[in-house]
């Protein structure tokens, strides 16, 4: 069996709602210490470029920045050995055309997804959903919440 890690292309992904606005789509490397590069550091540039930082935070983890995010309507994901998908309460059309033409990057076995539904983040992981293929409830979020978007514009 092939060990996963050395096989999984570490990215820090960050769609924001507005199709003008650039996609922050980042491989991570490693620092001068040979060590793995953590996702704060393309997240929190980009928070810093776009003027989005947390107050109060001066070096909040990634999974902090990244459901801060989330509630800002920005779709975000920290792709590693577990893929995880912090998930806006409605994507737009942006957001949905870039996940579909961009399923082979974000697409996992090992897959997670932080989804914000009425105003509270619902955690779907391998653990809370052993039996469900995560990737596909993603799809079905996706679509759902696309679809809700385009009601709220249709005034349903």
């Amino acid at each position: 069996m092939e060990n996963l890690e050395q096989n999984v292309i570490r990215r820090a992904i960050v769609v924001p709602p507005n199709p003008e606005d650039e996609v922050l789509n980042e491989v991570l490397g490693f620092d001068e210490y040979g060590k793995k590069e953590r996702h704060t550091g393309p997240i929190g540039r980009f928070m810093k470029e776009h003027g989005l930082e947390i107050d109060g935070f001066k070096h909040p983890p990634a999974y902090v920045m990244s459901k801060y995010l989330a509630h800002m309507g920005y779709l975000v994901f920290n792709i590693d050995e577990t893929n995880t998908a912090y998930m806006p309460e409605v994507i737009t059309e942006r957001q949905r055309e870039w996940c579909l033409a961009n399923l082979d990057i974000i697409k996992s076995e090992k897959f997670a997804i932080l989804s914000l539904e009425s105003g509270v983040y619902m955690g779907y992981d391998e653990f809370s959903s052993p039996n469900e293929d995560l990737f596909l409830k993603f799809l079905a979020l996706l679509d759902k919440k696309f679809l809700n978007e385009n009601n709220k514009l249709r005034g349903r």
